[in-house]
């Protein structure tokens, strides 16, 4: 017996999770192994989206449950990077032996997409440097080679997805003297936290922008732009190189820029 669920959040976006939690009871001792399915349906009844699974993923199979037994079970529905944008209905269903012998729907959830670019714009400063396994760096824009302290540097850099990634990963740019002290920074999911790297599909490319402000008390000089990615769960950085070679800190160093008096 369904009892109840609770969906916390009914909007997202393609790369998110939805989670959906369920409460079950056991009316009587289960001697048979259902399976539970979690459906996106669109305004046509075709699934975009479906995940399938014993409960509490996986760990607790119904064959196990006893009579009474009142249990939590915990699901997190991943959309795809290209799941399109709409309205769908939520849609459980419990399956013996791959056929569905009781279904509900558990309301509707809303997904809000973002347009995705395949095509490689003009760039200022090419370059292809990779990230792991799953992006490439192709260049960046700068507004300018010099700056003030207090004013901004404001840099564009161009990604491209290699493949689906399961992790969000944070962008970090840091301006760095001689000595790689760091005198300005900005960490942000890409696009300021709207095109998270899960949202990404193979081939696209995202142009990212970064206004990096210079500390006041800044010295003149010589400054550096290193940029790379992290995941923020962990604070690992991402490998990065070059024609196959790996570089050091696991960061790229863009060109220099000058800080005025």
């Amino acid at each position: 017996q369904l009892l109840g669920y609770d969906v916390p959040v009914r909007t997202a976006s393609p790369g998110d999770v939805v989670k959906v939690a369920l409460y079950w009871r056991a009316t009587e001792d289960v001697n048979r192994d259902y399976v539970v399915s979690l459906l996106l349906n669109d305004a046509n009844q075709e699934p975009k989206v479906e995940q399938q699974g014993r409960p509490v993923d996986d760990t607790y199979p119904t064959t196990e449950w006893d009579k009474g037994e009142v249990l939590r079970d915990w699901h997190d529905l991943r959309l795809p990077a290209d799941t399109p944008p709409g309205n769908y209905e939520l849609l459980l269903q419990v399956l013996e032996e791959g056929k569905t012998i009781g279904q509900t729907s558990l309301g509707r959830v809303e997904v809000r997409g973002r347009p995705h670019h395949f095509v490689v714009p003009g760039i200022q400063q090419p370059l292809e440097a990779r990230l792991g396994d799953t992006l490439l760096l192709l260049g960046y824009d700068l507004s300018s080679e010099d700056v003030k302290p207090g004013e901004a540097l404001h840099l564009t850099l161009y990604w491209q997805a290699l493949q689906e990634m399961g992790v969000s990963y944070t962008v970090f740019t840091h301006l760095l003297d001689a000595s790689e002290r760091t005198w300005g920074q900005m960490d942000s999911i890409p696009q300021l936290g709207e095109a998270p790297t899960t949202s990404w599909v193979p081939g696209e490319v995202i142009a990212d922008e970064y206004d990096i402000f210079v500390d006041a008390g800044a010295p003149p000089g010589d400054y550096v732009i290193e940029i790379g990615m992290y995941d923020a769960t962990t604070g690992r950085r991402l490998l990065v190189s070059i024609d196959g070679q790996l570089l050091e800190g696991d960061r790229l160093v863009l060109g220099r820029i000058q800080v005025l008096p």
